[in-house]
């Protein structure tokens, strides 16, 4: 417990009782000697309806303190929760079923600690604080959990220990622009990636896209501590989703893996036509190569690929499906290893296609652990079409967006705002709004919403300062003809700000600015019968540049209407509504996938790159 870092994870509790006052103790860590007046050093426990979490630290100063801080989760009995309790040494976290419910800043260190403490469940050592419930299992860690990895968690319902923990790197390609990607894992020392070459494009919502040798991806130094991890487990585990742009190259074309300091090929996954190569080099063995038969058979599905090894054998897996696995014994000697994607740095083919996420693990991945990661997928992971006429490369892609929801959290009420632009913006849904197994939400009325919690001011405020916005929705409607249904606005009280209606077979587009602005009203405008044909998923984005408003369906532009003025007369209390209006009046039905909010300009090059 003197690591300075702790997570207790309370995996599967049940309150039986509500009725419980005076911080029933759900978990303790005491102390034999008084601490800052109190006996307990850690404690999660359960007041009534809500959640409490005990730390007591050594300030910088050297003064002691022990606090109790309220999470805002309101239990229910005869319902499981996961509950998560982290510290970090600087800040102090509460997770319930993957949601942040508290954050504090709690700076200093644990040395005072008593190593002859007591590790309690149920109650506390004076017996004065019972606890009423079922619990299915306990986990401490001497590491605070990242969120992805409580998440992880909380959708797997397994204890760490099994899946996230031996994660050494994560790339999830979120940056949108620039030639770095970071190493998201929180594991040890981050393995940074960066862009070699010109023939690499961002793709969004998420990915890179390799167009043309030479082109590549390379950590920034090398991947020892990725090395040293596997070493010491014996194990080693990578995980890549990707989009092929040719069923027909010619290989093997290096997709990813490891290359030494001299050139050598360590570990490679290539394609080689509708095949995929698995090579590794261990100290008893050469490179050998193996190849799957014809596992690749289309251009617009995203394939995951996972690629093994236990010490014993090497394994590769295509969406969930045992594909190669052949005897692979000894050890990973390698010598000053990087990692490589796209094309290996030693005058190898290059590959074509998108990489959308990339894992590498200390561990070898079972065939229910491959088949549960291709089935947990991110809805952000899909195919992205090739457009002739759309120039993605890196000096033509917009900054991150302001505001992002990507609708993966699966069960829940709270969408999490993903953009990492300044404090997080989360939205609620209604009761009744169901979630999509593979992400999303199906509204079908007739009063369900989805509204912001707070109000969208960091967007309002980004908008009005570079007096341009666009918003971007990926929706798919019920009904072809609905009337008047909103399918995304900002509000305030009754005035929208800025709407995208669903009108019986048309699009309308509603915006007040200090232009169009008459008796508080805004300006709508109408693309006829975009959406008369069908009810498959629909790209939906609407900018405006200070001059000009335009709609974009399916990459296509359907409305483009002269509107000047300014958005200084937007409030910044105005909140945010999905599918419905803030009166409930304007029901829409169909499935949202994702939204986001950006404060500039996406012009028609920007919405073909992420169509």
């Amino acid at each position: 417990y003197k690591r300075q870092v702790s997570t207790q994870s309370t995996w599967g509790i049940v309150p039986s009782s509500l009725n419980i006052s005076g911080l029933a103790r759900i978990m303790t860590i005491t102390s034999t000697t008084r601490l800052c007046d109190a006996e307990d050093a850690l404690a999660l426990a359960q007041d009534g309806t809500t959640l409490w979490f005990l730390l007591s630290i050594m300030t910088k100063n050297g003064s002691c303190a022990t606090q109790w801080h309220q999470s805002p989760v309101v239990l229910n009995v005869s319902t499981a929760y996961h509950v998560v309790a982290s510290w970090d040494g600087e800040t102090k976290q509460v997770y319930v079923n993957g949601e942040l419910q508290l954050r504090e800043s709690v700076t200093g260190g644990i040395s005072h600690w008593d190593e002859t403490g007591l590790f309690l469940l149920g109650n506390d050592e004076s017996l004065a604080h019972q606890w009423q419930g079922h619990m299915y299992g306990v986990v401490v860690y001497s590491k605070a959990l990242s969120e992805q990895q409580v998440q992880h968690n909380f959708h797997k319902a397994v204890p760490l220990k099994a899946y996230s923990f031996p994660l050494k790197a994560l790339y999830e390609f979120k940056e949108s622009n620039g030639r770095i990607i970071h190493d998201t894992s929180g594991e040890g020392l981050p393995v940074t990636l960066e862009m070699i070459r010109y023939g690499v494009q961002w793709v969004r919502p998420r990915g890179v896209r390799f167009t043309s040798p030479p082109a590549m991806l390379r950590s920034v130094g090398t991947a020892m501590s990725l090395l040293k991890a596997v070493r010491s487990a014996g194990a080693l585990t990578v995980e890549i989703w990707v989009s092929l742009s040719r069923l027909d190259l010619g290989g093997p074309a290096h997709i990813i893996g490891f290359t030494g300091v001299t050139g050598q090929l360590l570990c490679t996954i290539a394609q080689d036509g509708a095949t995929l190569w698995f090579m590794l080099a261990t100290h008893t063995s050469t490179a050998q190569w193996h190849q799957t038969s014809s596992v690749l058979t289309s251009t617009t599905s995203a394939y995951h690929i996972v690629a093994t090894w236990d010490g014993q054998r090497k394994t590769l897996y295509v969406n969930g499906v045992q594909q190669l696995q052949e005897q692979a014994g000894g050890s990973l000697e390698w010598e000053e290893p990087s990692l490589y994607l796209g094309n290996s740095g030693a005058s190898t083919q290059q590959w074509l296609g998108t990489v959308h996420i990339v894992a590498v693990y200390a561990k070898a991945f079972s065939s229910s652990e491959a088949q549960y990661n291709y089935g947990f997928s991110d809805t952000t992971i899909h195919p992205t079409a090739v457009h002739t006429n759309a120039t993605c490369s890196l000096r033509h892609v917009a900054t991150a967006p302001t505001l992002m929801y990507s609708f993966r959290e699966l069960k829940g009420t709270l969408v999490r705002d993903t953009s990492g632009q300044g404090s997080p913006l989360n939205l609620a849904l209604s009761s009744t709004i169901t979630w999509l197994p593979s992400g999303g939400v199906d509204i079908k009325g007739p009063r369900d919403i989805v509204r912001s919690l707070q109000p969208a001011t960091k967007f309002i405020m980004a908008a009005q300062a570079s007096h341009s916005f666009t918003v971007e929705v990926w929706v798919t409607p019920e009904m072809v003809s609905q009337a008047t249904g909103q399918i995304l606005g900002i509000q305030n009280g009754s005035t929208p700000l800025l709407s995208i209606i669903h009108n019986n077979t048309d699009l309308v587009y509603q915006l007040l600015t200090t232009d169009t602005m008459t008796g508080g009203a805004s300006q709508m405008h109408v693309s006829s019968q975009v959406l008369a044909n069908n009810l498959t998923r629909h790209h939906i984005v609407a900018t405006w540049d200070g001059a000009w408003k335009k709609l974009y369906v399916n990459g296509q532009t359907v409305l483009q209407v002269a509107v000047g003025g300014t958005l200084h007369n937007w409030p910044q209390s105005a909140l945010i509504y999905i599918g419905n209006g803030g009166q409930l009046h304007h029901q829409w039905v169909g499935k949202v996938y994702s939204v986001t909010f950006y404060s500039l300009l996406l012009n028609h090059t920007h919405v073909l790159c992420v169509d």
